[in-house]
This record gives C-alpha cells, sequence and structure tokens, in this order.
C-alpha cells in the first residue's frame, strides 16, 4: 500500500465552549457515567480525571444542543465506541440515559437534578 496516492480532506470542526465542558465536569465530576464501566481503574489515579470526554446525547451533527442537559461524561474508551460505531440515544430522564451501540446497550447514570445545583 505504500504507492497509494494521497489525498487532502476538508473536515468540518465545531469549536465547543469549554466553559460548558468545566461546568458539566464540575457538577457530574470526571467519572464514566456508563454503568460498570472499569476503564479509569485501570490508569494511575492521578490521570484518571484526563481520560474523560464530554459527549453529547444527542449529535451535534443530529441536531443536538449544546444544553448541559443533552450532555453526559464518558471515559475516553466510551466515547470512542459511541461514535465509532453505529448508536443512537434510546431515551434520556432526569436520572439515566440508554444508548443502543451495535445492538448492546449502554446505559448511563446521570442526575440531571445536579446541574441545577451548581
Amino acid at each position: 500500500v505504500a504507492d497509494h496516492p494521497r489525498r487532502r480532506a476538508l473536515l468540518e470542526a465545531w469549536e465547543r465552549n469549554p466553559m460548558l465542558r468545566a461546568y458539566v465536569l464540575d457538577c457530574w465530576g470526571s467519572q464514566c457515567q456508563v454503568d460498570g464501566c472499569t476503564v479509569q481503574g485501570e490508569v494511575p489515579a492521578h490521570l484518571a480525571h484526563s481520560i474523560v470526554d464530554v459527549h453529547h446525547l444527542t449529535h451535534v451533527s443530529g441536531g443536538g444542543s449544546d444544553s448541559p442537559m443533552n450532555l453526559s461524561v464518558l471515559c475516553t474508551a466510551h466515547h470512542a465506541l459511541v461514535h465509532r460505531s453505529k448508536s443512537k440515544l434510546v431515551d434520556a430522564d432526569g436520572h439515566s440515559a440508554l444508548i443502543q451501540v451495535n445492538g448492546n446497550q449502554l446505559l448511563l447514570h446521570r442526575e440531571v437534578a445536579l446541574l441545577m445545583v451548581a
């Protein structure tokens, strides 16, 4: 594959609001919200906070908003899984969200009430 021609691609990137990320992490903490996630336990404790992302439950490309109600905290492994697989939001309420990923379901625990306190 060494002789495969290179090509240039133009990608569109949305700039995220860093204050919104900080707000969500302040309210919920930097722990993956997927039920039973052990990924952060596999890295040194002082680095565990650095492997989380704030995820849009309804993707921005699908019309999802930047409202904290549309956000969750995922470890980088679960975040990559959701974005690199066929996934869709099945349900979300004030306590949890359910995401279907390739026929499997990820249950996220997220207390929306904590967003109102901070």
